[in-house]
């Protein structure tokens, strides 16, 4: 496994004034932990992040991957995440992350392989994800989470 430097606030302040100016960010934190850290409403193109620790990495607002590109966050840590509105582009191998307690209300998650993952206590109020079929088998939700998802269909 490939070990990450720590974020120094010299790179944290490349990442706000890339942010501010709508440039990519994904050479600047390709080689740095983002766990904990604030990148929303950054553009990251490029973005595998396998089997990492990301645990409360605030992804709000974030463009992620590109139109034909795969992103690859299996195996990834991101618990009490924030993915509020992000938008993910191309597909996502997200197989058995853990993704307890994570904000994905308003998340653009369309085609993603999130077979094994853990979402419970996550929140997807509003989300394009796609639910069913072999790409989300196994996958552990609360079961108040699904309740909460059909709450206003009607059900017989």
């Amino acid at each position: 496994m490939k070990i990450l430097k720590p974020m120094s606030e010299q790179v944290r302040n490349k990442i706000k004034t890339f942010k501010k100016n709508r440039i990519d960010i994904s050479d600047i934190i390709k080689d740095y932990s983002i766990k904990g850290e604030d990148l929303s409403g950054a553009i990251i193109t490029e973005f595998t992040r396998v089997g990492e620790d990301c645990t409360g990495v605030n992804l709000a607002r974030c463009t992620i991957g590109k139109p034909k590109g795969t992103v690859d966050i299996s195996g990834c840590n991101i618990t009490n995440a924030n993915l509020h509105r992000a938008r993910f582009l191309g597909r996502v191998k997200a197989c058995s992350i853990i993704a307890r307690n994570a904000n994905f209300n308003r998340c653009y998650f369309p085609a993603a392989d999130y077979r094994n993952a853990d979402f419970r206590g996550a929140t997807f109020c509003d989300s394009i994800f796609r639910l069913g079929g072999s790409t989300g088998k196994n996958a552990k939700f609360d079961k108040e989470t699904i309740d909460s998802l059909f709450k206003d269909f009607l059900i017989n």
